[in-house]
């Protein structure tokens, strides 16, 4: 009797499946059959529905971009300032003179950024160095946990 019982269930439950399907008008394609050990048939619904659709016949083409083409030529690199050219017409900036530059242009740190040691506790830049070094471990030892 139970067993009965448990296939006119499942039975019922694929029958209110298929129609809510056609409802919301999935595909067949969206679902599989599958029938347990004891006889009875479960339907399982494919995630598939929540990924993008693939491009039709009339969306765009996506064309490669066009890498901007590197100057070698060293008087050019010396008297120009590369790349500063973001329009598809016109020339590069043209350098000046070194006196024609304010002076703490010349005093800019341009190597790596300072080591927490070489950094003073009475500046906010150790302070929020300090910060983000202990986010980082805490996140690390986050994602170590079992469960």
């Amino acid at each position: 009797m139970a067993a009965s019982m448990r296939q006119a269930m499942c039975l019922l439950r694929t029958r209110l499946f298929l129609q809510s399907a056609l409802h919301y008008r999935i595909p067949p394609s969206h679902y599989l059959p599958f029938q347990s050990a004891d006889g009875t048939l479960n339907l399982w619904k494919i995630s598939a529905l929540t990924y993008a659709k693939k491009a039709g016949k009339g969306s765009k083409s996506v064309e490669p971009k066009e890498l901007m083409e590197v100057n070698a030529d060293p008087d050019y690199l010396v008297s120009h300032c590369s790349g500063s050219n973001y329009f598809k017409e016109g020339q590069d900036v043209k350098l000046g003179a070194d006196e024609d530059y304010p002076e703490w242009l010349w005093d800019l740190h341009i190597g790596p950024p300072p080591t927490l040691e070489e950094l003073s506790p009475d500046t906010p830049q150790y302070w929020r160095k300090l910060r983000k070094m202990h986010m980082r471990r805490n996140n690390r030892l986050a994602q170590t946990k079992k469960f």
